[in-house]
This record gives structure tokens, C-alpha cells and sequence, in this order.
């Protein structure tokens, strides 16, 4: 009897071992590597706000089943045949055939470029012109033909793609194909289309007539979730834009640039008022558009940051200290040294103390941000303690805060209807995996500058808020609702500003000058009253001693 229990206890658990056995087989394949960087919202998030799924358009996986059924017609022909017209029709699919028609458009775009570049360089005695049997030009290489280069180019990536989404795509080979290259061509084409094609060439572009559409189009594309990975992009840009060589357009502009232009002609409020070139070699490496625009956010390290980034390490690269270095001297300079003789002098250097003192700074760091941080009263409070609030320079970056003998220099920062959702994806995107804090940094400062709508209207007042909201209660509710979102595992990037102004808030000095001036010299008026008053103290006090004086001392 025993022995029979036993063996069905060991059959129970050879059972269960092999469930859990088949489980870590499963899901073996689809561990999180380095190469993840499109990630799912956690869920509770997602029951704050609806700011993280797309309303116009998806992009991806991740909420492609959000899609209305699509219809029995082969999709290359439907994209063949759709029209701006059909776009129209409440029962045209609007989320998965305005993709088609943009992917079918940059197609087309393609080839006719091909087509008038075949026309003008050969020569007029030699020129021979064939026609199909529906008298469509016949050229070297078709749209079709050009769409077959796409998919072929996908499939080959696919293993790596599927790598960059953080949960396990369901979809088969070919339908993930197929989704990479739709999606993938609609945003080229979009791109293609907007920033690359003369004005009059787009008058008839649907999203170019449809501002709504567009924008919640361009408010879709910079979702978390609804990413692609950006070397897909890339790699459908090179094959469809071949008009001036490998990865340009006919005008000479790479991806990289019209990415940047898409978000100069959105987001310019949020941009820094500096030259974009500075940023392409950084925004080369972007795994994903919503990664360009955060790496294009960020604001520029000091030098001492970027050697504190590295110094924690036991050793330092030489190359990284060439990077340093390039990045803070004159090129031409630099182009003086060898390769050689540059790497052997930071070798040097790194064996000196001066990078004794750099573990030494970074391990103080590191201790104060295991300290509890200590946020900053609400702006109106700061305001009551003699602080001022000026508006910053949004050369270097919008969130480059500076807090200086009692004066708070904020750059400016309009408030749109997509502030909210681009803050909260640029957020997500730092708490899952981007390893930075400055946008959780930021959205906490206002989170604790912001209280009420007398914070905005102080704000607002110094022209540090634009609000076209129309409504200060909806800005405050957007930082207000942002701060509940924010870990900050990476430490927070205003702590020092922070602890300057808290210092100055406590002084009692600096309130009761604060308040002596709001109460008497805040106008004209107030302050003739206050001088008026003093004067009259002044010569009552002079009238009283003048009186005991006359008859303290006899008179002669």
C-alpha cells in the first residue's frame, strides 16, 4: 500500500516537473535580451490613463488585434485601388487601410522617381519607351518588385526584431512579415510624404487635409507600445528611397533628418533651440522613434557627468576618453594627434590620481542618492519666501533648471492636448528600460512646483507655461496625475537645485523681506504710503525730542 503511494507520489512529481520543464522550454525563446526595448505599460497603469494605447493608428503587435476585421480582398490590391475617397467611407478600414494606401503611395513613389531619373539621364537619340498592355511605363524595377525587396529584407531580420518586444508575438512568420512591412512602410511613407515632397506634390495627401487625423496619427507613432524597432525603418527607408544613393532621398536627406524634421514641425515646444546635427550621430543609435526623441529631450552632459558615468568601473576605455575629448575640443585640433599617440596619453592619464578622484566623487554621489529627497514647496509658497521664478533658455534643453541666489530659471514649456500622453510614454519609456530619469525628474519638479492653479498662474505669469488648454485646473491635473507614476531608482536629477531652494525657503529673513515687500511695495501707491508713514514716525519721534529738549536744557 505504502508502495503504491509512493510510486504515484513520485508520478506526481516527474509530472510536475515536467510541466514547469516544458513551461521554461516555452518561454526560453522570448527572455528579455539587451536587444528589448519595446515594452507593454504595466496594467495598472493603463487603468490610470488611456495615454498609453493608440487612438488613430497602431503600430506593432501589441494592439494590432485592435483593428476592425479586415475584408476578403488581397491587400496589395485593395492599397492598389484605395482612394482618399474611400478613406471617407465610415466602412473603409481607417487604422489598417490608411497604412496600405501610404505603403502602396511611397511604392509608387519610388518607382516614379526611377522612372524620371531613367528619363533624364538617357539620352534623347537612345531613349526607347515600353509599355505594358495597360500603357503603364515599364521600367527596371516595378513597385511590386520593390515591395518584394521589403519583405525579403524583413524576413531576414525577423528572428532579431522579435527579440526587441519585450512579450512573446503570437503572430506567424508571415503574418509578422507582413505587419513589419505594412507598418513599416506607412511610416516611411508618412515621413516620405510630409518632410520630402514639394507642397503642391501633397494637397491631396489625406492626412495633410485631415488635421485631426493627423495629428492623432502623430500622436500614435510615439506610443511605447506601438513601436517599431528602428533599424526596420532603416533598413525599408535604404530600399525605397534609392534616388540619391543608399539611405538618402532625392533631396540628400537621410531617415535621421526627416525623423528630425517630423519633430521640429510637432514638438519644437519641447526641443532644444540648438543645431540637430550636434545630435544625429546619437540619434543613429536610437532603438525606436519614441528613444530619437527622448535621446534629442535629454539635456546635455557636463564632461564631469560623462566621466562620473564611467568612473564606477574598474577601468576606462581609452576610446570613451577620445569621445570626451573630440566632444569638448576643436576638431581640427584632435586631427593633430595620431590614433596612437592619443590613446597612449590617455592611458596616462588614466593611471594618474585624477582618476582616483573620479571613483572617489562618484562614490559620493552615489551616497547622496541613497538619501531620501527632499522636494520643493509649491510655487506660490516659493514665492511667499522671496524666490522668483524666471524664464530659462531652451537652447540646451527644456528641462535644464537652474536655481541661483534665490532666483529659479524654468525654460518654457507650452501645454498642448498631447503633452500628457508624450510625457507619460517618455516616462514609461525611462522606467522600463532606458536607464535615465530626466523626464521623471522633470514631470516630479513640476509635480511638486504644482499644487493649485495659483502654481500655474505664477507659472504662467513668468511665460514658463503656455497653456492652450484654455483651463489652468487641466495643467495642474496633468503634473498633478504624472507624479504617480515616477520611481526614481536612477536618482533624481534636480537635487541640488532642489536643495538650494529649499535652504533659501527656510530662512526666515528671506520671508519676512519677502512679505514686507509684497505688503508695501508692491505698487506705487503702496510704496509712496509706506515712506509717507516712516516720514511722519520719523518727525513725530523728532518733534518729541525737540520738546523734551526744550525743557530739559534752561534757557540762557
Amino acid at each position: 500500500m505504502d508502495d503504491g503511494a509512493s510510486s504515484t507520489s513520485i508520478g506526481m512529481r516527474e509530472l510536475i516537473a515536467y510541466s514547469i520543464k516544458k513551461k521554461i522550454e516555452i518561454s526560453a525563446p522570448h527572455s528579455r535580451t539587451e536587444a528589448c526595448c519595446i515594452y507593454r505599460v504595466p496594467e495598472k497603469y493603463h487603468k490610470l490613463s488611456s495615454a498609453y494605447r493608440p487612438e488613430g493608428i497602431s503600430i506593432g503587435p501589441y494592439h494590432r488585434s485592435n483593428q476592425r476585421a479586415k475584408g476578403t480582398q488581397d491587400p496589395k490590391d485593395k492599397a492598389l485601388e484605395a482612394t482618399e475617397e474611400d478613406l471617407k467611407n465610415p466602412s473603409f478600414n481607417t487604422t489598417h487601410d490608411l497604412k496600405l494606401l501610404y505603403a502602396h503611395k511611397v511604392l509608387t513613389l519610388t518607382t516614379t522617381t526611377d522612372e524620371q531619373t531613367i528619363k533624364a539621364e538617357e539620352p534623347k537619340a537612345t531613349r526607347t519607351i515600353k509599355l505594358d498592355s495597360m500603357g503603364t511605363l515599364v521600367t527596371s524595377k516595378g513597385w511590386f518588385a520593390v515591395l518584394e525587396d521589403c519583405v525579403s529584407s524583413i524576413e531576414k531580420m525577423e528572428t532579431k526584431i522579435r527579440e526587441c518586444y519585450s512579450e512573446p508575438v503570437s503572430l506567424n512568420s508571415k503574418e509578422f512579415v507582413e505587419m513589419m512591412v505594412i507598418d513599416g512602410l506607412f511610416i516611411v511613407g508618412f515621413l516620405l510624404v510630409r518632410f520630402s515632397l514639394k507642397k503642391e506634390e501633397i494637397v491631396d495627401d489625406l492626412l495633410y487635409n485631415n488635421h485631426w487625423l493627423s495629428i492623432a496619427v502623430e500622436n500614435d507613432i510615439l506610443l511605447l507600445e506601438n513601436q517599431l524597432p528602428f533599424f526596420v525603418l532603416q533598413s525599408l527607408f535604404d530600399i525605397v528611397s534609392p534616388a540619391a544613393g543608399p539611405g538618402t532621398t532625392a533631396e540628400g536627406l537621410s531617415l535621421e533628418m526627416l525623423v528630425v524634421k517630423f519633430f521640429d514641425s510637432s514638438y519644437l515646444y519641447m526641443l532644444p533651440n540648438t543645431c540637430f546635427d550636434t545630435y544625429l550621430d546619437q540619434c543613429a543609435q536610437a532603438k525606436h522613434l519614441l528613444d530619437f526623441l527622448f535621446i534629442l529631450l535629454q539635456p546635455p552632459i557636463s564632461s564631469e557627468e560623462l566621466i562620473d558615468e564611467h568612473s564606477s568601473s574598474s577601468s576606462i576605455s581609452p576610446c570613451y576618453v577620445i569621445r570626451i575629448l573630440k566632444k569638448y575640443f576643436n576638431e581640427s585640433v584632435i586631427a593633430k594627434f595620431t590614433c596612437s599617440p592619443l590613446k597612449s596619453f590617455t592611458q596616462t592619464v588614466m593611471k594618474s590620481k585624477i582618476i582616483e578622484s573620479l571613483h572617489s566623487r562618484r562614490k559620493q554621489k552615489e551616497t547622496l542618492l541613497d538619501s531620501v529627497v527632499e522636494f520643493i514647496p509649491s510655487a506660490t509658497e516659493l514665492c511667499r519666501s522671496g524666490i522668483k521664478f524666471k524664464k530659462g533658455s531652451t537652447k540646451r534643453s527644456f528641462m535644464e533648471v537652474k536655481f541661483n541666489n534665490g532666483i529659479m530659471e524654468i525654460p518654457p514649456i507650452s501645454i498642448y492636448d498631447g503633452t500628457d500622453t508624450l510625457l507619460r510614454n517618455l516616462i514609461a519609456c525611462e522606467q522600463l528600460y532606458n536607464g535615465h530619469a530626466y523626464i521623471s525628474s522633470y514631470a516630479l519638479l513640476m509635480y511638486s512646483l504644482i499644487d493649485s492653479t495659483e502654481d500655474v498662474e505664477v507659472l504662467r505669469q513668468q511665460k514658463i507655461i503656455t497653456n492652450y488648454l484654455g483651463c489652468d485646473q487641466d495643467v495642474c491635473n496633468i503634473f498633478n496625475n504624472l507624479g504617480f507614476e515616477v520611481s526614481l531608482v536612477c536618482g533624481y536629477h534636480y537635487e541640488q537645485q532642489s536643495n538650494a531652494a529649499n535652504i533659501y525657503y527656510k530662512k526666515s529673513w528671506h520671508k519676512w523681506r519677502a512679505t514686507l515687500w509684497r505688503e508695501y511695495f508692491h505698487n506705487p501707491w503702496s510704496t509712496i504710503s509706506f515712506f509717507a508713514a516712516v516720514l511722519l514716525i520719523v518727525l513725530t519721534v523728532l518733534s518729541t525730542i525737540f520738546g523734551i529738549l526744550s525743557f530739559a536744557v534752561p534757557k540762557t
